[in-house]
């Protein structure tokens, strides 16, 4: 079958279930490839950090960097769409996510750090924002949140599965192995690309009524100068270019305000996934403790996933603005208070409302991008998005790890951590009086 392009010609319309089925599963394994890649390699930081003879901040600083170039692709994914189409996208960015946990099984640090960068980044940038794209066209307001909060539980199996499955991977076959395994792991995204099914070229043809013009209408030559025809064109291209990038974006006010809460939160949980384990170790805890405490994180998250979502669609007791501003306040008095508690079971606690205020402001904000932004514009808006997380993270989060490096502890970092939320909070402030001028 040949893919079209278009989304109004792609299977997405609204109600279409097996195609939101489609859409809510590849977004499920892409969350848990993207998860589970950031968890594996923060559960293998210690080790790279003494294999490679290297500081905590540059091993860090390198699992950050596949964040950076994994969002900084964002906003060609929709023009990729457009051109080749959204299996064949998702088909081959996944293929790269594979490959580059594979080629780094057996290469050297400056080789893993290129094919991590390269491939890994951009693979699982694309399938992301394609894969959400779809889940906000094809489920209307009332199940939006639903179908994000099922698809975000890929996130939450990640930090579940994965940090536990690498202790042990770890353990029995050395961390070269576990890299292999974990790639391996990740080769299951090509085949969510390939499950996509969409009309044939003739279907669309007869759906949409269209008329072939015939080969004897052809248009006189313009006689006019070639330099001058060209000029239009150059302009054309240019603003075809934009229309692409869907530009416009960039001055809506409700797009700002989403996107400072998303890139708070972005960077804030970026650092927490990459820096938590070592954090814990510094406090006293074993490794076994360690992944504990984000397997409890994950199994509340689950649990989230699955009462929290159908919650906010069917009881509107608090809007979905209400419902980010409590999660909001819950994670800015986590990071504040996490660096004093050396109980276990407090930090068992503090970790399950952590989860849940996590997982809220990832479904909220999909679900806040769908509200102000047009479906059309859904993946350009999150590609942007991405982009700027994308830069903030590169620019701040080596400080966690040098901060250690210092002082041997991260009790600063987090507690800035905790810090940037106040901006989310201002930007939500400002997106309800925007939308109450309306």
């Amino acid at each position: 079958m040949t893919e079209q392009p278009s989304c109004s010609l792609c299977g997405v319309e609204r109600g279409n279930r097996y195609m939101g089925l489609l859409a809510i599963l590849s977004t499920w394994v892409n969350w848990f490839t993207w998860t589970g890649a950031v968890q594996g390699l923060a559960t293998l930081l210690p080790t790279l950090r003494d294999q490679m003879e290297t500081y905590t901040w540059v091993v860090g600083w390198m699992i950050v960097i596949i964040e950076v170039t994994l969002n900084l692709v964002g906003p060609i994914a929709a023009p990729l769409r457009s051109r080749f189409g959204t299996r064949i996208c998702v088909m081959v960015s996944g293929t790269m996510m594979g490959l580059a946990f594979i080629i780094s099984s057996c290469s050297s640090a400056v080789v893993m750090a290129v094919a991590l960068a390269v491939l890994a980044g951009p693979g699982n940038g694309i399938s992301n924002v394609l894969c959400r794209e779809l889940v906000g066209q094809c489920f209307s307001k009332k199940g939006i949140s639903t179908a994000f909060s099922i698809a975000q539980s890929g996130a939450s199996v990640a930090v579940m599965v994965v940090p536990p499955m690498m202790q042990l991977f770890l353990d029995t076959y050395g961390w070269r192995a576990s890299m292999l395994l974990l790639g391996a792991i990740f080769l299951h995204m090509p085949v969510c690309g390939a499950l996509f099914q969409f009309p044939s070229s003739s279907d669309t043809a007869l759906a949409s009524k269209y008329s072939v013009v015939p080969d004897d209408c052809v248009e006189e030559e313009s006689e006019e100068p070639l330099t001058k025809r060209n000029e239009p064109q150059k302009k054309s291209v240019f603003r075809a270019l934009c229309q692409n990038l869907n530009t416009e974006l960039l001055l809506n006010r409700s797009y700002w305000c989403v996107a400072v809460i998303s890139i708070v939160h972005h960077v804030a949980c970026l650092g927490w996934s990459v820096y938590f384990i070592p954090h814990t170790q510094t406090k006293g805890f074993t490794p076994q403790e360690s992944v504990i405490l984000t397997s409890i994180m994950g199994v509340t998250k689950i649990i989230a996933a699955f009462t929290l979502g159908p919650l906010m669609d069917n009881i509107q007791v608090v809007s979905s603005k209400g419902f980010m501003g409590i999660a909001l306040t819950s994670l800015t008095a986590y990071y504040l208070i996490d660096p004093w508690i050396t109980s276990f079971w407090l930090n068992a606690i503090n970790i399950a409302i952590f989860g849940c205020s996590t997982f809220l402001i990832w479904v909220l904000v999909d679900v806040l991008a769908c509200e102000v932004v047009p479906a059309d514009c859904l993946g350009s808006a999150f590609g942007w998005i991405g982009m700027k997380a994308a830069v903030f993270s590169f620019l701040l989060l080596f400080l966690p790890g040098l901060n250690f490096d210092l002082g041997g502890s991260y009790t600063l970092a987090f507690m800035l951590m905790g810090g940037l939320q106040v901006f989310a909070i201002v930007a939500l402030g400002l997106l309800v009086y925007i939308q109450s001028q309306k």
